[in-house]
């Protein structure tokens, strides 16, 4: 069994993680969904070449590197001990990191606000979905940590006794 002091260093930086994928991942969704604003529709081919750019990297920000990165800090997590307190970082972090890089880059976008209110309404169905997402993908890589830890422990095998452990 972990000292407490090191899951909950585990669960914080599991927070920490979860919170800037989902800030990067906001971010990212807003320059997509304004980039008709930002190029002229006369040069296609640069406004295709950037959506998919932003396209593909929120696809390796969200499903993959959350479930690199949760997974590598869930294996020092019990999480039979730790579930209720690990589903409320998870979706802390993921609602939170989703709205503040979501709202920071409608401020950094150089467009007035009242002119993207409809827009950044809408897009809030779009945050609630994408962290809901993020935080399934993480819970499950946190479980498969969890399971692939304990089946570790578990299948090891004890050592024998000796003569002396015996007699002691």
């Amino acid at each position: 069994m972990r000292g407490t002091k090191e899951q909950d260093r585990s669960l914080t930086m599991m927070f920490l993680v979860i919170l800037i994928l989902g800030f990067a991942s906001g971010f990212i969704f807003v320059y997509q969904m304004l980039l008709p604003f930002l190029f002229d529709y006369t040069q296609s081919i640069s406004f295709v070449t950037f959506s998919y750019l932003f396209l593909f990297i929120n696809l390796i920000i969200s499903p993959i590197l959350v479930f690199i990165g949760i997974y590598y800090i869930g294996k020092k997590i019990d999480l039979k001990t730790k579930l209720s307190s690990s589903i409320i970082r998870l979706l802390s972090g993921a609602f939170t990191g989703y709205f503040f890089g979501y709202t920071i880059a409608h401020l950094f976008s150089g467009y007035e606000f009242e002119t993207f209110v409809i827009p950044y309404l809408s897009g809030v169905m779009s945050l609630l979905f994408s962290s809901l997402s993020m935080f399934f993908t993480a819970f499950t890589a946190l479980a498969i940590a969890y399971i692939r830890h304990t089946n570790r422990i578990d299948s090891e095998p004890s050592l024998p006794k000796t003569e002396v452990e015996g007699n002691l």
